[in-house]
């Protein structure tokens, strides 16, 4: 009779071990993903100081840019309107190239010649051969 009362207890008892386990195990899991959150939580809020700081240093860019651009403004006022500065910086932009390849020229081979020889390549070969090639240089020289 004893052990007619025990079983139903012992069944019920091992129920609840089965049920306890489980539940250990749905705490652990919950823990584990409590963790991963926290970690992805702290990478964002390393992320987002991170991109404050670039924030303020780019706000810091702006306002040197902006004072840049009220200074470049004012040299161009000072210049003037007509533009005749500018043309001539594109002119000697564009002849630039060939002026520099003359130049190399003329250091790496110029030095064993004598003056003449370095005149007429300087003048009409050099200059010759830089037009055939489609290369734009002043013709100061």
């Amino acid at each position: 009779e004893t052990r007619a009362l025990i079983r139903p207890k012992e069944e019920k008892l091992r129920e609840l071990r089965a049920s306890w386990e489980a539940s250990k195990v749905i705490v652990q899991k919950t823990k584990e993903k409590t963790r991963q959150l926290l970690e992805a939580l702290d990478a964002a809020a390393q992320e987002l100081t991170a991109n404050e700081e670039l924030c303020d240093k780019l706000k810091e860019g702006v306002g040197l840019t902006e004072s840049k651009l009220q200074r470049a403004s004012a040299l161009m006022e000072s210049l003037g309107s007509d533009g005749e500065w500018a043309s001539s910086a594109t002119k000697q932009s564009e002849d630039g190239i060939g002026d520099v390849a003359l130049a190399a020229a003329l250091i790496s081979h110029g030095g064993a010649l004598n003056d003449t020889h370095r005149r007429d390549l300087l003048r009409d070969k050099w200059p010759a051969q830089l037009d055939a090639m489609k290369l734009r240089h002043s013709s100061v020289l």
